[in-house]
């Protein structure tokens, strides 16, 4: 309904009415189910971490599930969460302060701006770079002592060495020490190289606001930041996902996606289809390779 009104705001003509039309109904990729269980999955891990895994300030988590073979978002969970609803006839200020000042920001959607180091989830990172420019054969063993001879400070939990072994092994064990030795064998440049290769560093392309970049340890980025060399430390602490490195669950989720899919970077989506009040398709989107 529009109306004229004068300076202090009084009706003074009806400029006509126009009735409301229902607007294009939105069908999401998202498995209802799976998202439940997500939900109760994140939100039952976070207790535990704050009961018994010494974190009392675990209220903050993210996580992702997508096809592989589409990029179609199942699942995205961000903890903690907020009602949309007290937004909707304006919220009061006890409310919007309960929001807006809690420490663990519930406004930020986690699962695509939650920067943080991916630690040993990196390590398929790692081991495809080694692979992919012949530093490293799958049979081949290497000798873990425990800790790297070039830097002895550099090791596995608790100093524990595992003696002589291949990939599969340093994969399923998350061996730290061969991850130093293949971050020596490609160096930090290639290292770089196959990160953003697998998307890490860049955005993801999700149709969302908000989503973040991530980081990639470079010696460039060491340059600019800080004026300073790059260390072999360094590039040990960048093959096992720690260091610099940053990364979002979003961007995890997609690059471990790319290794279950034989090599293919697909652009993330959350809308299936977009149909009228008719339930007619106006628009469909499906899996678009991206790398």
């Amino acid at each position: 309904n529009r109306v004229e009104v004068d300076v202090s705001g009084n009706v003074v003509d009806n400029l006509g009415k126009e009735e409301p039309v229902p607007g294009y109904n939105v069908q999401l990729t998202i498995d209802a189910e799976l998202q439940k269980v997500a939900e109760q999955a994140l939100h039952a891990q976070m207790e535990y971490l704050r009961k018994y895994g010494g974190s009392p300030n675990a209220y903050a988590g993210a996580l992702v599930a997508l096809d592989p073979n589409t990029g179609a978002i199942l699942a995205m969970v961000s903890r903690p969460t907020f009602n949309p609803n007290l937004f909707s006839t304006g919220i009061s200020y006890k409310d919007w302060r309960e929001i807006n000042e809690n420490p663990f920001h519930p406004m930020d959607n986690k699962a695509i701006s939650g920067e943080y180091p991916p630690g040993s989830t990196f390590k398929i990172v790692t081991a495809a770079t080694a692979l992919e420019t012949g530093k490293v054969t799958p049979e081949e063993l290497y000798y873990d002592r425990g800790y790297h001879p070039l830097v002895p400070e550099k090791g596995n939990d608790e100093g524990k060495a595992l003696g002589s072994i291949n990939l599969k092994t340093a994969l399923a064990k998350s061996d730290n020490v061969y991850f130093y030795e293949m971050g020596l064998r490609t160096g930090i440049d290639k290292l770089e190289e196959y990160s953003r290769k697998f998307g890490f560093g860049s955005l993801t392309g999700i149709n969302l606001d908000g989503e973040s970049e991530g980081l990639v340890a470079s010696r460039d980025y060491k340059r600019r930041v800080f004026d300073e060399d790059w260390y072999l430390a360094e590039t040990f602490d960048a093959t096992i996902g720690q260091g610099f490195q940053l990364a979002t669950p979003i961007q995890l989720a997609i690059a471990t996606a790319s290794v279950a899919n034989g090599g293919i970077r697909y652009l993330p989506y959350l809308i299936e289809k977009i149909l009228d009040q008719n339930g007619k398709v106006i628009k469909e989107f499906k899996k678009e390779k991206i790398a």
